[in-house]
């Protein structure tokens, strides 16, 4: 057979060859279609709940309270967006799920991005009341990208119900704006490194328009000689890192108070005169005021402490959680001082030098727990309760 001959007979073998491979082609597209027909006449059991049960379980997405969502991250509800067209839907149907987030400033700057989100959140919370973190990382000044994502939070004040905010002092007196719904506020001022610039006079007063704030936290670095509150209202208040004198002048204003939770470091200027003889609290049901700080080596601070909550009036106090510190040379006599008529709910008292027998003893019936000082701040107790000894003899 010639060379030619062969070609067009392979050729043939070639073409018929591919007319078998077609027919089967076209035999598995069909089924392929018929297997997408089937797929698509499925429905996932997820997808075919009722949409007000996939709203509940897209609420439960959200980090548990206190927590908050960053804008962007793997708790961010925004990867709902992410999983289909129809949970795409509910996503941006349910308010609560955008109403609640952390947003971190820097001192470089928020990126666009984190503006753009910002504000895409607080469109689709719609009129959902508003839990936010503003939280400033660093000590330096906020940038003009800064600046645009607290206006934009501004704008949404008559909406916030609980608020933490971390700023720079100079821009917590834009915190002026009328919070009809807010109930708690956590307050950290930043950029009050000594050395300290003079206070204001009279100090920056925010949260005025809040008639339903009911509930402060004081993180580091707060003064009320800096900043005021409606201290009156409040019923629920927590301090962390405050000196005697900032304690006091707090606690004289907040008449209404039920639950204190106090955290003291140390003496600012203090001047133990400025004591008053009482400082009535006459709701206070619960009061933690613990000792973290220093100077108890001298004995003119130890009875400063004691001075102060010798001043304390405490007539519906149920629990204490108490550094003995706090209690002066005759602790259990201090404490069975507020109770005359009957035992406290819970007693819890750290520091102690005196044993748990002894308060057992004198509180029979209360829930109990003593915790003793360590073995260096024993030590320094001892001096000091020896020096106050000697002076009185």
């Amino acid at each position: 057979m010639s060379t030619a001959a062969a070609a067009r007979s392979r050729i043939a073998q070639l073409d018929f060859e591919i007319a078998d491979l077609q027919r089967s082609i076209d035999t598995r597209f069909a089924e392929r279609e018929k297997c997408e027909d089937v797929l698509n006449s499925c429905k996932y059991p997820v997808l075919t709940l009722p949409v007000e049960i996939t709203t509940y379980i897209f609420t439960k997405f959200l980090p548990g309270h206190p927590e908050r969502p960053l804008l962007f991250g793997p708790e961010s509800p925004s990867l709902l967006l992410q999983v289909c067209r129809q949970w795409r839907d509910v996503a941006l149907a349910t308010p609560e799920l955008w109403s609640t987030m952390k947003l971190t400033l820097d001192d470089r700057g928020s990126s666009a991005s984190q503006c753009l989100a910002l504000d895409s959140w607080l469109q689709r919370s719609g009129n959902y009341p508003l839990s936010i973190e503003l939280a400033f990382l660093l000590f330096t000044g906020i940038t003009l990208v800064d600046a645009e994502s607290m206006q934009t939070i501004l704008r949404h004040a008559s909406r916030w119900r609980e608020m933490e905010l971390c700023l720079p002092f100079n821009h917590l007196e834009q915190m002026t704006v009328a919070m009809p719904l807010l109930r708690s506020l956590t307050l950290g001022p930043t950029q009050l490194l000594p050395p300290y610039p003079r206070p204001p006079a009279p100090p920056t007063t925010i949260c005025m328009e809040a008639p339903n704030l009911r509930e402060v936290n004081l993180s580091r670095f707060f003064n009320p000689l800096w900043i005021a509150l409606p201290w009156a209202q409040i019923t629920t208040i927590a301090g962390a890192d405050l000196y005697v004198n900032e304690a006091i002048e707090i606690l004289r204003h907040t008449v209404a108070l039920e639950c204190c939770r106090f955290t003291i470091v140390g003496y600012a200027d203090f001047d133990p005169s400025t004591i008053p003889t009482t400082i009535p609290l006459p709701s206070l049901r619960s009061l933690t005021m613990v000792w973290d700080g220093y100077g108890l080596d001298q004995v003119e601070n130890v009875e400063n402490l004691y001075l102060f909550f010798k001043a304390l009036s405490l007539p519906a106090l149920e629990s204490i959680h108490v550094s003995e510190y706090f209690l002066g040379q005759e602790p259990v006599a201090t404490l069975s001082a507020l109770w005359q008529d009957g035992d406290p709910a819970e007693i819890e008292i750290v520091d102690a030098q005196v044993s748990e027998d002894v308060y057992a003893a004198a509180f029979p019936r209360a829930k109990l727990s003593v915790e003793s000082m360590s073995s260096d701040e024993d030590e320094s107790w001892d001096e000091s309760r020896d020096e106050d000894e000697d002076e009185s003899d």
